[in-house]
């Protein structure tokens, strides 16, 4: 009687920084799987690896399209350590019977705070405050003017897990919460305190426009120049969702005819965004590397689920 394999788990296309695969070694040494790091190298160098894998874990850095999953022989689960899966072909996983798996709670606590610290910089207009501050002077003259945030509308595009956590904080700060998204229930809105419009009603009476839509080919340049004239003279859009999203020439244009008073943007289109690029360059403009996502404690729990994902296939029969 053949002893029975031990399951190889092949860990790729990720950025994790963390020197072992140590909180996976663990996990998945439940079922007494052998785990490859090979995170320093491109998919076309591991065919070998992948062809033998019991399971995939990755981010998706490089796309895992039908060839490559077709190629995978063995494979049971593909884990990803992410929200989303479009950088899975997933309907090739599908017909391969290859299961696949997202960690969709996966940062909702830290893109909510970071969401909120760009709200209130933006509003507030720290970075330029800070520095008024640091040229030696108090001069307020060029930060003005300033009004309150308490009793002003937050509109969010799109009311999923981040954008209810956003709510719930925006509330907190005497703000008017409305939200245009219509897969959600308005009863569950309600619930949240959440006024439930339509696109234009939500555009058009939103002093802050948070947007929390994955990119599809419905949402892509969705903020687009007529989008963005609907909104009040004066309003600020906040983005740590996706970068396509927003059509960034129009929203160019809407900042430099002062039409909107500012944006806050943690993605652009394209990242990591270029030094030249005509946003940067404008002082009613806050941009953060892509940062909302992380923070020690997801990182781990992230980590964590995905093996737990990856363990709770390999252990069926």
């Amino acid at each position: 009687m053949s002893a029975v394999r031990a399951p190889v788990v092949v860990v790729a296309a990720v950025e994790l920084p963390s020197e072992r695969l140590d909180i996976e070694e663990r996990i998945l040494g439940q079922v007494g799987a052998t785990v490859l790091d090979l995170r320093d190298r491109p998919l076309a160098s591991i065919r070998a690896e992948l062809v033998v894998a019991d399971a995939v874990m990755t981010e998706g850095i490089e796309r895992l399209d039908a060839e490559t999953i077709r190629s995978l022989k063995r494979c049971r689960v593909i884990s990803i350590y992410a929200v989303g899966t479009d950088r899975i072909d997933v309907a090739a996983a599908e017909e391969c019977g290859i299961a696949v798996a997202n960690v969709p709670d996966y940062c909702t606590t830290e893109v909510a705070e970071h969401t909120m610290a760009l709200i209130l910089a933006v509003w507030r207009k720290l970075p330029r405050a800070e520095r008024v501050a640091r040229s030696g002077t108090l001069a307020l003259d060029e930060l003005l003017p300033l009004h309150r945030l308490q009793g002003k509308t937050l509109g969010l595009l799109g009311l999923g897990r981040i954008a209810r956590e956003v709510a719930v904080r925006g509330k907190a700060f005497g703000l008017r919460v409305i939200a245009h998204d219509p897969f959600v229930e308005t009863a569950a809105a309600e619930n949240l305190g959440v006024e439930v419009c339509s696109f234009d009603d939500l555009l058009a009476a939103s002093d802050v426009l948070s947007l929390h839509v994955p990119l599809s080919n419905d949402t892509r340049d969705c903020i687009d120049s007529r989008a963005l004239a609907r909104m009040p003279k004066g309003a600020f859009l906040v983005n740590a969702g996706r970068g396509g999203v927003v059509d960034e020439t129009a929203l160019l244009d809407a900042l430099s005819s002062g039409h909107l008073a500012g944006a806050a943007l943690d993605v652009l289109t394209s990242e990591p965004v270029d030094p030249a690029h005509p946003l940067l360059a404008l002082e009613n403009v806050i941009v953060t590397p892509h940062m909302a996502y992380y923070s020690e404690e997801a990182l781990v729990a992230l980590r964590v689920a995905t093996s737990e994902n990856a363990l709770a296939v390999l252990r069926r029969p």
